[in-house]
């Protein structure tokens, strides 16, 4: 039903005129009009009380919410704003204004319109949570989160509050929290997949596997047909070495999306754990032809490979500096960085630690290697370790990481290693 047929369908029943001539009874039936979707009928009322007095403050605040229903909010704000000036203690007010304002991408007077307009009615749940959205919007999570929260603590039924709030935990790796908000949304509408598979996806963080496991069937039930579910289980399976099982659910996520590179991924993993190594190695090559600019892809496999003896893996490795979760440091060297193809006579040679404590003591030895291929050799350590590899044959200078400065190393002089 359009704009028109529909005000014609009530004009019988709603007048636009009022019993008598003040600016309240024009006002009252202007709104009467705007909730029945009679737009003009309703402007013509507001116009009408604001005739008998210009500061009639709900008719200026109704009008504004026309202009807003007609999509002007310029012009909503002008009406909001003198609004406010008439009567600066109505909530509505503001948060109507800071819906205007919004509109416009004036997004920090927007928050402070949604500030103001909760000082004066705290309990608002809506209101809240338009709040935490600005603020999201601008990076300013934690302030967010409380808005959520508070979003949640005026309406406790309130689903998206709780899962806006979970989301941001989630994603700021605060996985206590996170899962409670995602269990309380979860309660509040239990057919939800998102929910429990976010609800496994902290249980996990939390390395409560089999918890995470539990939920991941939970998610399932509820759609069975999700790709991205079917894997998530076959992985938790994999931490639980269920590898058997785990490669059934990664062949379903596989069924329902053939080119499902991050599965493929996962299927090698265990593929590899029964030994069935060709099959593995088909897996990730697959994954890395569907997806090639992904590093996690040629990093497993130069894991792979490695595991096997098969010392191609150490240049595959390399990639490892481009995936999230791998902990190499990230030292940003100008220098550039020596894989053993130039001569070295001369050189100076930077040797640094690149992942763990076990790493650094294994691979130290090749001070002494590099050393007398007559190069100068300089060992940076993790600080724990300064002191036992101090006077390893082979390194004219070992320091600690909390050095201030390092000394100067030629180009074509670093190497870096790990295992």
């Amino acid at each position: 039903m359009n704009r028109e047929s529909q005000a014609s369908s009530i004009q019988t029943t709603l007048p636009t005129v009022p019993d008598d001539n003040t600016p309240a009874a024009f006002f009252e039936a202007g709104l009467r009009l705007l909730r029945a979707g009679q737009f003009e009928g309703a402007e013509r009322c507001g116009r009408q009380a604001l005739a008998r007095d210009a500061r009639h403050a709900d008719s200026l605040h109704l009008m504004g919410l026309l202009a807003m229903l007609a999509k002007q909010p310029a012009l909503a704000l002008e009406w909001f704003a003198e609004a406010i000036r008439q009567n600066a203690d109505v909530a509505d007010y503001f948060f109507n204004m800071a819906h205007a304002l919004r509109e416009l991408g004036r997004v920090d007077e927007a928050i402070k319109s949604f500030d103001r307009g909760l000082t004066l009615q705290p309990g608002y749940a809506e209101g809240w949570y338009n709040l935490g959205e600005l603020l999201e919007q601008q990076k300013r999570l934690d302030e967010a989160i409380m808005s959520y929260d508070m979003a949640l603590k005026a309406e406790p039924s309130y689903r998206e509050a709780a899962n806006a709030a979970a989301l941001l935990y989630f994603e700021t790796r605060r996985f206590e929290p996170a899962l409670e908000r995602f269990s309380r949304s979860a309660e509040i509408d239990p057919s939800q997949p998102g929910a429990f598979n976010f609800i496994s996806r902290c249980h996990w963080a939390l390395r409560q596997f089999e918890d995470a496991l539990a939920n991941g069937f939970k998610a399932i039930a509820l759609a069975p047909d999700h790709p991205e579910l079917n894997k998530n289980l076959g992985l938790l399976l994999q931490k639980l070495d269920r590898h058997e099982e785990a490669i059934a659910w990664l062949d379903k996520a596989l069924a329902l999306r053939p080119d499902f590179a991050p599965a493929l991924n996962d299927r090698s993993t265990s593929l590899l754990a029964l030994r069935r190594i060709d099959e593995a190695f088909a897996a990730i090559d697959r994954a890395i032809a569907i997806d090639p600019e992904c590093a996690d892809y040629p990093w497993n496999k130069a894991l792979m490979q490695l595991l096997l003896g098969d010392f191609q893996g150490w240049r595959g490795r390399e990639w490892g500096r481009k995936c999230v979760l791998v902990n190499f440091v990230d030292r940003q060297f100008t220098k550039p960085q020596w894989f053993g193809e130039v001569p070295i006579l001369g050189k100076t040679i930077l040797l640094h630690s690149d992942e763990g404590l076990g790493d650094t003591i294994q691979f130290a030895r090749y001070a002494t290697l590099v050393a007398r291929r007559g190069a100068r050799v300089i060992l940076e350590v993790q600080d724990a370790l300064h002191a036992l590899l101090s006077d390893i044959e082979g390194a004219s200078l070992c320091l600690p990481k909390s050095a201030d400065a390092l000394p100067d190393v030629q180009p074509a002089a670093r190497l870096q290693y790990a295992a």
